[in-house]
């Protein structure tokens, strides 16, 4: 009996040392996985805010020269991964434009600037997969492109508002996307107005927010390219001002008094090859006010840095035969309803646009100034690139997961980026 009683304790003792062991190199095994897998997480995101994609829609990766990221290729992941911004739907009416673009739909998100998602842009999920994971593992066998998933978020990091009034003022107002906290900073900030004929007059200046917030006063006198001095006049003309923050977290905001509808529309598409800027008459969107006279857009100045350069001048948009073509080629009888610039430098965050009716400009009247921005600013673009949608899932893959994230700079905005990468067992 007592033998018995002493095999079957040996056995129970066995047993659940064996059990014991088989539990805990399971779960070291987990953990090791885990632990693998977070390392891989941050190895990919670190590939993906340094690498700076040959094709963009078919790899994944945001470097641009000196640490920062590609503003432009937040917007293209934007566009290409299905985000659309609020605003009013419009309809491209001129055929050549909507050809030109690949779409004739539009949405109106401020004053004068569309956001035209083309049909053309779609992100290709198996390519990333395969750039960022290769197509096999070492063994030579073991698609690995299949086994990992990824889900990329990039937010912007700072929300700006910067509303303007008549009378004479523009407030920034600077928070968190998140926590609604205000920020504090250096900020630079440009007066814009284009007086009748179309000279641009500004003026710039350095001030700091306080809780968040900075007013600066619009009606003084500005300095114009001619070397006069100008007060500008709402009434006559547009006024803008922009404000850029400096120093991490950046962002950009703008806005302008003026007439309700502008002159001329714009828009850019993020491209494989960059970004390209169009600009278009009044009447071939329908959320113009459908003005058939011919405009002259005085001059396209693109700004960064507090700074303006000029890309193009003496153009002329008419919706008469409706052709679209460069905007240096457009010019004098050259019948343009749009016209578009490429080679856009990466550096530039605004192009900053003097339109004037035909028929006023002799008399020295119809300014106006059309701002487009030619980066993502917030809260409108917000990367969301799924690779397991490839698979048809509906929800969140439920595998194995890890998260890896970061703040990261672009030449106009921070952003939070955020990595989550699945593997399959």
């Amino acid at each position: 009996m007592e033998l018995v009683l002493a095999i079957l304790l040996l056995l129970a003792f066995v047993g659940g040392t064996y059990y014991i062991y088989t539990w805990a190199s399971g779960f070291g095994a987990q953990q090791q996985m885990q632990a693998d897998l977070s390392a891989a997480a941050q190895s990919v995101l670190d590939r993906v805010v340094h690498y700076r994609p040959y094709d963009p829609l078919k790899e994944l990766g945001l470097g641009l020269e000196g640490g920062l990221v590609d503003d432009r290729l937040v917007a293209l992941y934007a566009l290409a991964a299905g985000g659309q911004p609020r605003g009013q739907s419009c309809t491209i009416e001129s055929g050549a434009l909507a050809n030109a673009v690949g779409t004739d739909q539009a949405t109106l998100v401020g004053r004068g600037w569309l956001y035209v998602k083309t049909q053309q842009l779609s992100l290709d999920y198996d390519a990333i997969t395969r750039s960022l994971f290769g197509s096999v593992a070492p063994d030579g066998v073991t698609p690995l492109y299949k086994a990992y998933d990824l889900w990329l978020v990039v937010t912007p990091l700072i929300n700006a508002t910067c509303p303007i009034d008549s009378g004479g003022g523009a407030e920034l107002r600077l928070f968190t996307t998140y926590a609604k906290r205000p920020v504090d900073g250096q900020v630079a900030y440009m007066i814009l107005y284009a007086k009748p004929g179309g000279v641009l007059c500004a003026k710039s200046g350095l001030q700091s927010t306080q809780n968040g917030r900075l007013v600066v006063a619009w009606r003084q006198q500005l300095l114009c390219d001619d070397g006069s001095t100008v007060v500008p006049d709402p009434t006559i003309g547009t006024v803008a001002v922009v404000f850029e923050k400096l120093e991490r977290p950046s962002t950009v905001c703008y806005n302008m008094t003026g007439r309700s509808r502008p002159f001329a529309y714009g828009f850019v598409l993020p491209t494989g090859s960059g970004p390209v800027l169009y600009i278009a008459h009044d009447a071939v969107v329908s959320c113009g006010s459908g003005n058939l006279q011919a405009l002259d857009v005085r001059y396209i100045d693109l700004y960064w840095g507090g700074s303006r350069y000029r890309i193009a001048s003496d153009v002329t948009l008419d919706p008469g035969v409706g052709r679209v073509g460069r905007c240096s080629a457009c010019t004098g009888n050259a019948r343009c309803a749009a016209c578009y610039v490429d080679g856009v430098p990466p550096a530039a965050k605004l192009a900053i646009i003097s339109v004037e009716t035909s028929a006023a400009a002799a008399a020295g009247g119809g300014t106006d100034l059309v701002i487009i921005p030619l980066m993502p600013y917030p809260p409108l673009m917000r990367v969301d690139v799924k690779t397991w949608l490839r698979w048809g899932y509906s929800q969140i893959p439920e595998v194995y997961s890890a998260v890896a994230t970061r703040v990261v700079d672009g030449s106009a905005s921070s952003y939070n980026v955020t990595l989550v990468l699945f593997r399959r067992p």
